[in-house]
């Protein structure tokens, strides 16, 4: 609830009223994450190619005043590591591993051979990325100790940045022109311009399906179009970050023009009690039912289950138009 109410704090006092924009990474737990020095065991979903790392196992990311934000690599597809989650809001390039195979190596992996960001590195070549006393340089632009005269001469280059750190600062560069164009807009206009100009990528993405005892369970969906007619992926969010079409999208719109601002109370289901099916897609359900009149922005479940696997479990919010999340 600390870290809850610094969120609302921002989005209600900074600047001038209109809104700190808060951007998270979704995280790089897709094949491997770790937990309090502990390597989580990603067998399984390796082997279905899914998100192994949720994005909102961190519950703060499911907060509406943030904007979580996926990376894509240089082909423009999801990146090998990014954190899947029904919290993404966006996505943003991050890249790869950028690194080179050698006579030594051999190939690389696809993943590691495929580019990383170009950013600035700690000017001098004894410390960061690029150094003279790192004995296994990246790729031949990071080799310092080679001299690399040509394109690299102080190392105040790198060409390795990535992961969702890296997507996170692009989309604050994309947010900062908005904001230039356009700096009445509330941090809630600058969430809704992200999402009406989002780009979709990847669009045949296939839904993985999970055989169980009685049928197939759709444990990630491909590209979901909801009932506002507005294209969604747990991969992606809305879609890749596309900021012409945004700024100008910005320079027209009318700022703080998306209503107030209501949060419901928290609405208890009472107990359920019932029984989770093993190996089953049949499940268990609760119904909640809002009755306001609101359009709803956010939504947020928070669940208290009792089993020995909670990586066995699958968990869906099913709108009344039948939309999962």
């Amino acid at each position: 609830s600390i870290v809850e109410d610094q969120f609302k704090a921002g989005v209600t006092s900074l600047r001038g009223g209109k809104g700190a924009i808060y951007v998270r990474s979704s995280g790089n737990g897709f094949v491997s994450f770790e937990a309090s020095s502990v390597a989580a065991d990603c067998a399984a979903a390796n082997a279905i190619n899914v998100s192994c790392q949720n994005a909102v196992m961190d519950p703060s990311m499911a907060l509406p005043q943030n904007i979580t934000v996926a990376a894509l690599n240089a082909d423009g597809v999801a990146a090998s590591y990014s954190s899947a989650g029904a919290s993404v809001w966006i996505a943003a390039f991050g890249g790869e591993d950028g690194r080179d195979g050698d006579a030594a190596n051999g190939a690389l992996p696809t993943d590691q051979s495929k580019p990383a960001m170009m950013t600035t590195d700690e000017t001098g070549c004894t410390q960061g990325y690029v150094r003279t006393n790192n004995q296994f340089p990246a790729n031949v632009f990071e080799n310092a100790a080679a001299g690399e005269p040509a394109n690299n001469p102080n190392c105040s280059y790198t060409s390795t940045f990535n992961g969702t750190s890296s997507a996170a600062p692009v989309l604050s560069g994309a947010i900062a022109l908005l904001l230039e164009a356009r700096p009445e807009l509330t941090w809630r206009d600058v969430k809704h311009v992200l999402q009406r100009t989002a780009r979709q990528v990847d669009a045949s993405r296939a839904a993985v399906a999970v055989a169980l005892g009685d049928g197939n369970y759709i444990a990630e969906p491909a590209w979901t179009t909801n009932a506002s007619g507005v294209k969604f992926h747990n991969a992606y969010g809305f879609g890749a970050v596309d900021i012409a079409p945004a700024v100008a999208l910005a320079k027209t719109m009318t700022p703080n023009n998306l209503g107030t601002l209501v949060e419901t109370a928290w609405t208890a289901s009472g107990a359920v009690n019932v029984a989770i099916a093993d190996n089953s897609i049949a499940g268990a359900t609760s119904t909640i039912a809002e009755t306001s009149n609101l359009s709803i922005e956010a939504v947020r479940i928070a669940v208290n289950i009792s089993h020995p696997s909670s990586g066995d479990l699958g968990v869906e919010l099913i709108s009344p138009s039948g939309t999962r999340s």
